[in-house]
């Protein structure tokens, strides 16, 4: 047992030196392919934490944030996201957890980061660093998705895998440690499944994030196999038993196909939308009929509405409590770690769990930073669309498919956050995949426009823009 844990430990010791000692762009790399595993690094504590390699390694790149800084500010994005650490800081002062701040904190740090790493890659090598390192991440995408499928078939397989020694290296261990005792999370019904997450909700959002990320790659960089991918992950979206992610999974493709062929004027594309169309209504017609009557077996007689209506029962509850809340503090909010002390003391007068969180990324940003925050928090979310628009209509596929992989991958993840508890980023695993992009886009617009501008000077009748 000693020496697995030195030759652990050794692994893990070389894997610190890589994360902080390797170049930029395997930094980068490292930060974006590790988001999906984390690799926990379990020999160091640092405040009851241990850190995973994804952070340590996205942390590495910190000098790009002070070299690129201008350029954060010349977007709304950037503006925001400062506004919003900022603002952040100043809650720090009136929060009852600390620790739980400094995580805010520290991940809003690190997507920042994240923003101008892409930024300065993209700009040295028209983002082929980014698209290869998405396209990795896309296929590891398939052992989420496996993973995911294997656990809603068999939950035994689940249980002895977050009991085993190995999920700690990949699940944070912390809250593998209350996961049986006051943890809360879902993964522990049988009709949900998570792979590498606690909660069925982010992973079927962090899968549909990739879905449509592959999908995009496969359009813009003629990455035909990440096509199969996405299709792939999409599925393995309805195998979590998330029913918020089941009804995005049937809804929002159909949206952004329909907004691609809006922006870029394919005629192409009403054969993809058709087909879609058709397909969309076969998956819904299987799964309502599925979810209504039960499972063959019987072993749930309770139909999927009638599921959806008792959880959505129980958000309504706890969204009042959050608004009343919030209209008790509006300038300051509960600050963080607030609503646990106020809801745990309110929930057993209702019936409820005491650790449930406000199942909402508005209310969480009010309850936590009030009105100030959750002001910050519309204009970020708000800017983030924008961006990804900005860059769908332009005509250079290339540019399009990076605005489809953010404006449809983050919209997913966005729509979801309505109903669970990760916040405005999204949960730990897409923080770098959606800092990536944003980066990635800011860039890819930025030398465009400038083309194009240049373009216009020489030659004004050409155009590479839809206005």
């Amino acid at each position: 047992m000693d020496s697995n844990s030195d030759r652990l430990g050794d692994f893990e010791n070389e894997g610190v030196t890589l994360a902080f000692k390797a170049k930029g762009g395997v930094r980068l790399y490292i930060s974006l392919v590790a988001s999906l595993p984390q690799i926990y690094l379990l020999f160091i504590h640092i405040g009851g934490y241990f850190p995973p390699l994804a952070l340590l390694a996205s942390f590495s790149l910190s000098g790009k944030l002070i070299h690129w800084f201008p350029a954060l500010l010349k977007r709304s994005v950037g503006v925001a996201a400062l506004a919003l650490l900022v603002w952040y800081l100043f809650v720090g002062t009136w929060s009852p957890d600390l620790r739980l701040w400094g995580t805010h904190v520290v991940y809003l740090f690190v997507f920042l980061v994240l923003i101008t790493a892409a930024y300065a890659a993209t700009l040295r090598d028209n983002g082929k660093l980014i698209v290869n390192a998405l396209s990795i991440v896309c296929w590891l995408g398939i052992v989420q998705a496996v993973l995911v499928i294997c656990f809603r078939l068999s939950p035994q397989i689940e249980a002895a895998f977050l009991h085993s020694f190995l999920a700690r290296w990949f699940v944070n261990p912390n809250s593998l440690s209350i996961l049986y005792t006051t943890g809360g999370d879902n993964v522990l019904d049988v009709a949900k499944s998570g792979g590498l997450f606690l909660n069925s909700g982010p992973a079927s959002a962090y899968l549909g994030l990739l879905a449509i990320i592959a999908f995009s790659l496969s359009q813009g960089y003629g990455k035909k196999s990440l096509a199969l991918v996405s299709v792939f992950l999409w599925v393995a979206v309805f195998f979590t038993g998330s029913k918020a992610g089941i009804l995005i999974a049937i809804v929002l493709p159909l949206i952004l196909l329909l907004l691609l062929a809006a922006f870029t004027r394919n005629r192409k594309l009403w054969q993809y939308i058709t087909f879609g169309i058709a397909l969309l209504l076969i998956v819904a017609l299987v799964a309502l009929v599925s979810a209504v009557g039960g499972h063959v077996t019987g072993a749930n007689t309770q139909g999927f509405w009638q599921r959806s209506g008792a959880t959505l029962q129980t958000r309504m509850i706890i969204w009042q409590f959050a608004v009343e809340s919030f209209i008790h503090h509006p300038l300051t909010g509960l600050g963080f770690g607030g609503w646990q002390l106020a809801w745990s003391q309110y929930a057993p007068q209702v019936g409820l769990s005491p650790g449930f969180p406000p199942h909402n990324t508005f209310l969480i940003a009010a309850t936590e930073s009030g009105f100030i925050g959750l002001t910050i928090t519309l204009a970020l979310i708000i800017s983030i669309f924008w961006l990804g628009v900005r860059a769908l209509r332009f005509r250079d596929r290339s540019i399009s498919a990076i605005g489809l992989a953010l404006l449809g991958g983050y919209g997913w993840v966005a729509i979801e956050g309505m109903g669970t508890n990760y916040g405005v980023l999204g949960e730990i695993h897409m923080i770098p995949v959606i800092a990536v992009l944003l980066g990635c886009t800011m860039a890819l617009l930025k030398v465009r426009t400038e083309a194009v501008y240049s373009t216009h000077l020489l030659r004004p009748m050409v155009r590479e823009v839809d206005e």
